[in-house]
């Protein structure tokens, strides 16, 4: 008994350490504690990685044991199960059509993404692709056929983010099939050009065409007599028209803070600009029907389309129209953009109002059909005539060349 007290006494005492050790350190450990030749230390670990390793590889004993110190296993583990979108593999490469590839990356796509995702998906393939290009091999699919059925859309008064959004779906499916090599070839949807889309699909209405559609919608639906109202007098856009609230309207100037919808910041950029008085008595009628705190929300409902569709119809505004020149709700803005360009005549003052970051894009809203631009033109003309009759400017008086003396 006092022979094992006097071992536990002798033991050595090991303290944590907590910083792994690099080689180099392990052996000047060893070397300092043992006194042995650092080559000596350095040669016997090699040997013991030596030894591990043949005993860990494939035909060997795959297990090592350190007595006392560790022990190292290697376990086989089973093959993973084939990948939903890699079954039927076998089948030749050009062979799939659209349907059978959208079944695959829906397969792969089910624990990825979101239900309602999915659901949103699906939706979208079953309205639009499937009874057009399902039945159709990938390597059949053209762009001109992504062009026809872009035009459709429009045609069918689909905005210009729905359109991208169908579009992208092809897309997607497309380059999942080409990461699981199911397809290698051309992704049509690549080629189908979105630039200026948002506003050369959308055409200005003229001054007179406007009190016209306001009219109307006011005696149709006031709710959306009053949404339009905002997008004709201050260039919003929908989805901004929603999100307004009481505290974002300043009355005593006239002026709006606008949060920005597209911006994927989530609380988005804020832009202010200013409205004329015909915005605010809508405001003020608002106000005058409901009581509203700052932060209520000016509109309530939703969009209600059937009955913008119905006013435009009756108005035959989209009559003999090309599809990407009808017009919609959005179109009250490029009307905004183009009338208020068309009046001061400013850029700068269109790309405030619209909350572009670029000027060139405010520019392309700025495009103004003929009915909008003859009537501007004429205006400067008589600008023009008006400041010449004031300063009885008819013909300039002929200038004398210098170094020629007049001899008459």
């Amino acid at each position: 008994m006092a022979a094992k007290k006097a071992s536990k006494k002798s033991a050595k005492t090991v303290t944590a350490a907590k910083i792994p050790m690099t080689k180099s350190a392990m052996l000047d450990q060893i070397v300092q504690n043992t006194g042995l030749p650092r080559g000596h230390v350095s040669a016997a670990i090699d040997e013991l990685a030596t030894m591990i390793e043949s005993q860990l590889n494939k035909g060997g004993a795959v297990q090592f044991t350190l007595p006392g110190l560790t022990e190292i296993e290697v376990k086989r583990k089973a093959a993973a199960e084939p990948h939903p979108a890699e079954l039927g593999q076998e089948r030749s490469r050009k062979t799939l059509t659209l349907d059978e590839a959208f079944e695959r990356y829906q397969m792969a796509s089910n624990v990825e993404n979101s239900a309602y995702y999915l659901y949103k998906v699906k939706g979208s393939y079953n309205v639009w692709l499937k009874p057009r290009l399902g039945a159709t091999g990938l390597d059949q699919i053209t762009v001109e056929d992504l062009l026809k059925l872009k035009a459709e859309m429009f045609a069918a008064d689909i905005s210009r983010g729905y359109a991208r959004w169908v579009i992208s779906i092809v897309k997607l499916i497309y380059n999942a099939m080409a990461k699981w090599n199911l397809f290698r070839g051309f992704n049509p949807a690549t080629a189908v050009d979105w630039k200026g889309a948002d506003a050369n699909m959308r055409r200005a209405l003229t001054l007179d065409e406007v009190i016209r559609l306001l009219e109307e919608l006011k005696r149709t639906h006031i709710d959306t007599y009053r949404k339009a109202c905002f997008a004709v007098y201050a260039g919003l856009r929908k989805g901004e028209i929603h999100r307004l609230t009481v505290g974002d309207i300043n009355l005593e100037i006239n002026q709006l803070r606008v949060r920005d919808v597209k911006d994927p910041n989530a609380k988005g950029r804020v832009r202010e600009l200013f409205f004329p008085p015909q915005l605010r008595a809508v405001i003020e009628e608002i106000y005058a029907e409901r009581q509203l705190g700052d932060n209520d929300l000016l509109f309530e409902t939703s969009f209600q389309d059937r009955v913008w569709l119905r006013v435009v119809n009756r108005l035959r505004f989209n009559d003999n129209r090309e599809p990407m020149d009808r017009l919609t709700f959005h179109g009250l803005r490029h009307t905004y953009a183009a009338l208020l360009g068309a009046s001061s005549g400013s850029p700068l003052a269109v790309q405030k109002q619209l909350g572009h970051s670029d000027i060139q894009k405010s520019m392309m809203y700025t495009r103004l059909d003929p009915e909008v631009a003859v009537p501007a033109v004429q205006l400067l003309g008589e600008k023009f005539a008006q400041r010449e009759a004031e300063l009885k400017v008819n013909k300039l008086p002929r200038r004398k060349k210098r170094g020629i003396k007049d001899l008459s």
